[in-house]
């Protein structure tokens, strides 16, 4: 018996020795980080295979929206250029005219009267009156008051359409453009000259 366990001493203490001195050889060690770095890499190209698929599906997506965008972007010029075009045609040439011979003077004053015709009437006075100052050579075929009367009693605007276009009626051969500044000019200087004296 004393024998036996003995021997079963030993063989594990040989035992012991054999597996410390296995995990200590370099041939152990470099298996062991061989098969480390095996399940690793694994790891990863499963890990690269499934990024490599997101992005591709990003990048379809992507193109897929960019499309979208460019399709609706072109719609949207389509539906602009076919409401600009149904604009243009359903202008009244009248309208179009009148734009053309028409101003809208800012500060004049107006008139308190009760009588809806005693203001036009003092309107169209005040509008002679602002001519004279600036040599018009084309009279006034409408005048009247753009909106509502203001509560804080300033004078709205004024609406004046000309018997002839402007650069008839104030002298000028020009563009529109600057045609509009020379107006607008004008009628500050009537404003300067004739004042508020104009409905006095």
């Amino acid at each position: 018996m004393v024998n036996n366990r003995k021997r079963e001493k030993t063989s594990r203490s040989s035992s012991d020795k054999t597996a410390q001195t296995l995990l200590k050889s370099t041939e152990f060690l470099n298996l062991l980080k061989s098969a480390i770095t095996e399940a690793v890499s694994a790891v990863l190209e499963g890990f690269k295979v499934d990024l490599h698929k997101s992005i591709m599906e990003m990048n379809t997506k992507m193109r897929d929206l960019e499309e979208l965008v460019a399709f609706q972007q072109k719609r949207l010029e389509s539906v602009e250029a076919t409401m600009k075009e149904v604009k243009e045609k359903k202008e009244d040439p009248a309208e179009i005219k009148e734009r053309h011979r028409s101003i809208v003077a800012i500060g004049v004053p107006e008139s308190t009267c009760s009588s809806m015709f005693e203001r036009s009437a003092a309107d169209i006075n005040a509008v002679h009156e602002l001519f004279k100052c600036v040599d018009a050579t084309s009279p006034p075929i409408t005048v009247y008051r753009l909106g509502r009367q203001r509560e804080d009693g300033k004078p709205r605007l004024l609406k004046i359409v000309l018997s002839s276009f402007l650069h008839r009626a104030f002298g000028e051969d020009n563009n529109r453009s600057t045609l509009t500044d020379f107006v607008l000019f004008r009628f500050f200087k009537m404003l300067e000259i004739c004042g508020k004296g104009v409905m006095d």
